[in-house]
């Protein structure tokens, strides 16, 4: 997950901007990209424009929740219909120390990992 150091009226934050990654079999092989605004592109050209529709309950604050998302499938192959994702086991993926007025700006990586159940 991909965070931006900002500031309001409550002080400095990491701001959400996006999500990166890589989607891996459970031979560790890739089968698709993690792209900005919850899409997904697969190895076969096909792609996901996902949209959280549900959030389960944050169960560390250093991970991010579970979360239902609704798809919409774009090109032929394996992403082709698919209609859901659930993402479960989540482990990571959330920034545990607030920035500083010296990070304005900049960007932090915060490493996850989870599992991702497509529906059709």
């Amino acid at each position: 997950m991909v965070f931006q150091c900002s500031y309001d009226s409550e002080g400095f934050f990491w701001n959400f901007v996006q999500t990166e990654g890589e989607l891996l079999n459970d031979a560790g092989q890739r089968q698709a990209v993690l792209q900005p605004n919850f899409g997904i592109t697969a190895r076969d050209g096909s792609t996901i424009h996902a949209k959280i529709i549900s959030q389960g309950e944050q169960i560390s604050p250093r991970d991010l929740r579970t979360a239902v998302f609704s798809a919409q499938s774009e090109g032929r192959g394996i992403l082709e219909g698919v209609r859901y994702i659930a993402r479960r086991q989540p482990s990571g993926g959330m920034p545990l120390v607030t920035c500083t007025a010296s990070q304005i700006g900049q960007y932090l990586r915060v490493p996850f990992r989870a599992r991702y159940v497509f529906y059709r």
